[in-house]
Formats: C-alpha cells, structure tokens, sequence
C-alpha cells in the first residue's frame, strides 16, 4: 500500500498514516512518501505503538520513503545551509533590521520562519513563530490575525526564504514586504527589540503535571481529531484556529506550556499569546512524540467537545 504525503505538513502526515496503518492488510508493507521532516519522527513512533516495524529511506533532497511492516518488507528499496545574501532571495526584497522596524511600526508582523528552538533562543518581539512550507500551511494559519496584514519574514537561510515565497505564491492570500538581511544577528547587533520564548523537556513537562499545581496549565492546541486519537487528560484543549477567540478562557497570571505533535504549532501558539499579553509561557518543543517515546500514559478515543 502507498500512501504519498508529499506537500502535507504536521499533523495531515501523521494522521493520514494512522488511518492507513488501520487498513493495512496482514503481510502488507505501507510505504509512506514525505518530504516533511518531522514526519520521519511522529510517524514512526505511533507505528512501533501499533506493533510495527519501521524502515526510513532518503529519496530525495528533502524527500523519504517510511516503510511500515511487521517483519522483513518486501519492497526493494544533507546539504549545508546558505547564509543570506545582501541580494534579495526568490524576488522578495532584502531589508534592513531597521527598515524592518519601521514597517512593523506601521502595523507589518514578523513572522519567524525558523525551527521553533531556534525561535525559543532568541527572537523579534512580538513576531510569530510559523513554518510556511505549503499551501496547506498558509492556509491553516490564515484565520489567525496578525496574518492577516503584511508579513515580513525571519529565517536563518535563503532555503527557508524560498520555501515560504513559493508556498505564499501558490495560496494566494498573504501579503509579502521582504525579508529580514542577516537575519537574527543583525537584528540583536542593531539593539531592537528581543525576547525568548522558553522551552519545557518531557520530564519538566511531567513534573509539573503530577505536582498538581492549580498555577499550571498544559494547553493542548492540536487538531480536534489529534485531541480524540490521544490526550494526555489534564490538558486544557483549545485548537489553534480557535486560540484567539477563546482568550478569556486562560489565566494571564498561571504558566502555560502550549503543547501540539512535534513543538511547530505550539510554538505558533505560544508566539500569538505573547502578543496578547500573556508572559508566563513554554512550549513543549517534543510535543505529543516526545511523550509517547518516553512511555507516559495517555488516553486514547474521546470526543473533543
């Protein structure tokens, strides 16, 4: 069985391979195409829950193949980064810390194409934490309302510029003002405005959980059919598309660990509560994988009303 998840972005390739592993004929190998790296971690690790074996294979730059099998499969079966160039990159135009500065004082929004580690260690205040790398992903983050304006892009490398560019183009529905020149650096060499983001381990993470403390709150943003495959019971589940419309209903005064598959979309959600005001923040960058490698408990089926 072939099931080819290219284009899809966390959570769509985990999802649609549960839903395939659920089908699989007895003898059969499922052979899963991505070309999303975080998909080579949180699909594995809900094959080998179900009993599987799993083989990964580089196809491509970046592509791979997941093959999924009890016993032998019967299927025959890294590039160093850029550093930003002064000259604009994918026909977005370079700009300066300071003329970035300026456009956001006129109502523009970084976004932080970047990994959400890197985003924790230091950032543009105020900026949103995103992965533009489809369609699909524009599309699922355009209800969220500093999106809707003009963005202007942070990432580490040329790479990270194009791939934003080329899936913005093909949604159709963002406004792009350029690109942020040098980077991070440049912008902390300039002095403007920074913050970070920090981050909670799995074992921090259950620690506090298990602490009872009523002055925490693991806030679960995934999708609501994530939330009914699995939870872990004392999260606090509000979807990211609904997050902004449903503020009134978390504490500004009680730390929030924000919580999704792999750490992506918590860390979106953790960027857009810092622009309304909420300060006691982590994201657990392992998300729903981490805790299931280390063999916490969850539970399993549910509705997510």
């Amino acid at each position: 069985m072939k099931l080819d998840v290219r284009g899809e972005i966390c959570p769509y390739p985990m999802l649609m391979a549960v839903e395939a592993m659920k089908k699989l004929p007895e003898g059969e190998v499922l052979e899963v195409l991505t070309d999303h790296a975080p998909a080579l971690e949180s699909i594995p690790v809900q094959a080998t829950r179900r009993g599987f074996e799993v083989k990964i294979e580089k196809i491509g730059d970046p592509e791979w193949r997941i093959l999924i099998f009890k016993g032998e499969p019967r299927i025959a079966g890294g590039s160093g980064e850029n550093v930003l160039a002064s000259v604009g990159v994918a026909g977005l135009q370079a700009l300066s810390p300071k003329e970035a500065w300026a456009l956001v004082a006129e109502g523009a929004t970084v976004v932080d194409v970047r990994h959400p580690a890197e985003y924790g260690a230091l950032h543009v205040r105020d900026s949103i934490s995103l992965i533009i790398s489809s369609k699909k992903a524009v599309e699922a983050a355009a209800g969220l309302s500093p999106l809707k304006g003009p963005l202007i892009i942070l990432a580490k490398h040329s790479g990270q510029i194009e791939k934003t560019v080329a899936a913005v183009k093909e949604a159709g529905q963002v406004s792009l003002l350029g690109y942020i020149e040098g980077g991070i650096e440049a912008w902390r060499m300039e002095g403007l405005p920074t913050a970070e983001l920090k981050s909670l381990s799995i074992e921090e993470l259950k620690a506090r959980l298990d602490s009872g403390s009523e002055d925490f709150v693991l806030l679960d943003i995934r999708l609501p059919q994530e939330w009914e495959l699995m939870r872990i019971p004392a999260a606090k589940f509000i979807p990211l598309s609904e997050l902004e419309g449903r503020l009134n209903e978390l504490d500004k005064d009680k730390a929030i660990a924000t919580f999704c598959d792999l750490g992506f979309r918590s860390a979106t959600a953790a960027s857009v509560l810092a622009r309304h005001g909420f300060t006691r923040l982590f994201n657990v960058i392992e998300g729903m994988t981490g805790w299931l490698k280390a063999g916490l408990p969850v539970v399993e089926g549910g509705n997510a009303t």
